[in-house]
Formats: structure tokens, sequence, C-alpha cells
């Protein structure tokens, strides 16, 4: 068992006529643990010490404790190449002849990675380089892209198999075509809206003007409001901010960019393009500024 150092945040898109929806949001997670771990994540964020895509992590030695002794250090990703290869040789003590072997005893998990069983990108195991280069592609979108990553990763519409940071930041790359969407009408936060049901159904009526008569009707106070709502998203999964229409087969490739070519697009590549040309793109990427 790994030793356990100190610890030191998707969106939704709206709905077209017949009950399509469109756009996202954050999402609002309950576990006392997970909660912690966002506050003070925000707290640093908003304190000037990070940005959104950073992944704080500790990495161990693992020879050196297999000989007793406690050694690594935390570290904030990403970074240069050469960077993190000083790292693991100065703060981890990584030399390449007697101690090769290094893990991740401990992270801070940002609210926008998948947290449940089987769907964690980072573990003991996990390669720091991979992680380096998700979070240098990360640094290229917005926030909302992982965040709509990860709904669709949660909510189990990616392939099996073992999540890896180069799958996730290969999901995030083509969150466009996730099909998430805000709600149009408010959240179950606002004012005269009591559920997701609820902001679902008042979603669809913006986009049919049936439903929209209906519920402007003499009899629109009567109507069921959340039982509307809760029969139309039979496709849908509802979440605090929006919802994913799970009818819709956006053909999200897991492996679209090779390790290369995100490697270039978090600019690690070590050359002096400033874009990268990626699998079946006409047009290069603008490839990261990495720190």
């Amino acid at each position: 068992m790994p030793i356990r150092f100190p610890v030191d945040i998707v969106s939704r898109p709206s709905l077209p006529v017949g009950g399509r929806l469109s756009h996202p949001g954050p999402r609002r997670d309950g576990s006392g643990f997970r909660a912690g771990r966002a506050r003070r994540r925000k707290e640093w964020i908003m304190a000037g010490e990070g940005n959104w895509y950073d992944l704080r992590v500790y990495v161990g030695n693992i020879g050196r404790y297999n000989e007793g002794s406690l050694v690594g250090g935390w570290t904030t990703l990403p970074m240069g190449r050469d960077d993190l290869d000083a790292f693991l040789r100065d703060r981890v003590g990584i030399d390449g002849e007697r101690y090769e072997e290094y893990r991740i005893d401990d992270f801070d998990l940002p609210d926008w990675l998948p947290a449940g069983p089987g769907e964690r990108v980072v573990d003991e195991r996990t390669s720091l380089e991979d992680l380096n280069v998700m979070a240098g592609v990360l640094s290229t979108l917005d926030e909302d892209d992982a965040a709509k990553a990860r709904i669709w990763i949660e909510e189990g519409m990616s392939p099996a198999g073992r999540l890896s940071p180069l799958v996730f930041a290969n999901v995030a790359l083509q969150a466009d075509d996730i099909p998430f969407y805000a709600y149009e009408a408010g959240t179950r936060f606002d004012p005269g809206v009591s559920s997701n049901e609820e902001a679902f159904a008042l979603t669809a009526a913006e986009n049919d003007p049936e439903l929209a008569e209906a519920l402007d009707g003499r009899f629109g106070p009567y109507l069921d409001l959340e039982a509307i709502g809760r029969d139309l998203a039979a496709d849908c999964t509802l979440h605090d901010d929006g919802y994913l229409d799970r009818s819709v087969d956006p053909g999200i490739d897991p492996e679209l960019y090779s390790r290369d070519e995100l490697v270039c697009l978090a600019g690690l590549d070590g050359g002096d393009d400033d874009a990268c040309v990626m699998s079946g793109l006409d047009v290069p990427m603008d490839k990261a500024v990495v720190r």
C-alpha cells in the first residue's frame, strides 16, 4: 500500500424542437472530502497561485521507500520537459541507475477530472510524463471542455478500458461534439425552478411552441412541470446545470490523436513551430506555451 502524504474543481447545453438539447456548466459534488479539496483548490486558484488546468501531484521514490525512507515532493503540472526531468532527479531522486521507479503517492484532484470507481485518470501507477502532456493540452482549451469530457466519461459513454491521461486529453479535444447542453430557462437554483426536471421542461418549451402555449395558457399553472420534464428527458441524463443527450452518438474517439501529436499540442516537443499538424485536420492547432 502506498503511503498517503498530506494533501495540501461540467457543463451542459440546450434543446431544439422535438426534444433535442445544447450547452455546459460546473458539477457539484456532495462528498465532504472531495468538496473540501475543491474549496482548497478554488482558494488556491483565486489567490493567483494557479490555473484551472493545473495538476498538483506528490511523487515518491519507490526504491527509497523500500529502503525505509520517504523521498519525494509536490509539483504542479504542466511544466517544460527539462523542468520535469530536473524535478524527478533533484526532488524525487530518480537517477536512472540505482533509483529508476516512482509513483504518484498523492494528488489534488481537480473537479473536472472523473472520480468514480474505474474512472480515475490519476493513480499511483500513472505516468507523470503523460499527466504533464494532458495538463499541457488542457491549457489550450476551456475548463468547460474538460467538464464535458468528465461527464461523458462518468456516463460510461467512452469505450471500456483503463482510463488514461492521454485518453482524457483526446476526449476533451472533442468536447464540442459531446451532446451536453445548458438549460435555457434557469436551473433548480434559480427562482421559479424547483428541480432539474422542471428546468428541462422549461428548456423544452423554449423550443416547442405547442408546449410553450400550453404552459402560458389558462391551465398552465396546473400542469406538472416535473412530470413533463421527466417524460421528455427519457433519453437524457439531467445534471444541476444542464443535460447530456444520450440518444446522440457523436463518435468520440479516445485515441483520435497520437501521443506525439498530443506532446506537440502540449508544447513539449521541443520544436520552434507555434502550431501542430493533427490527424484529419486541414488547419494546424496552436500549441500550448509551457511555463
